[in-house]
């Protein structure tokens, strides 16, 4: 990877909207076309949803398979849980550094997994904030 500098960058943002889940789901974002260092990722969901400590779901940013960003509505995790309707939440960042850098041609995806017994996701929406690099 080339370095990044970071005099050259340019902001970046990406929403992504997925419908009522009531299964494990992959939604593909986007292909990048530049390198994106991401800094925050938000997630909202208009109805909200109670936070369960095994009947959950967990939703993930990925580049391929490696995790971007993370939130669960697992009640025993500290600081997620809960959805509070049209609240935004944020999904903890990877604390691995190189995990924030989405190189040009990796694909981006929203992926949401049911854990159990969970009651269906209602729709909601991931939003996707960093910097362009070069």
């Amino acid at each position: 990877m080339p370095a990044l500098r970071a005099s050259l960058q340019t902001p970046f943002r990406e929403v992504q909207e997925h419908l009522l889940c009531a299964a494990t789901t992959t939604v593909k974002m986007f292909t990048a076309q530049r390198y994106i260092r991401v800094t925050k990722v938000e997630y909202v969901n208009p109805t909200g949803l109670a936070g369960h400590a095994s009947n959950h779901w967990t939703l993930t940013l990925q580049k391929g398979s490696t995790v971007i960003a993370t939130y669960t509505t697992d009640s025993d995790v500290v600081g997620q849980g809960t959805l509070t309707a049209n609240a935004i939440v944020l999904p903890t960042l990877s604390a691995t550094d190189a995990n924030l850098v989405i190189a040009i041609d990796d694909v981006v995806s929203l992926v949401i997994t049911k854990a159990a017994s969970a009651v269906d996701l209602p729709a909601g929406h991931l939003v996707v904030h960093g910097r362009h690099v070069t």
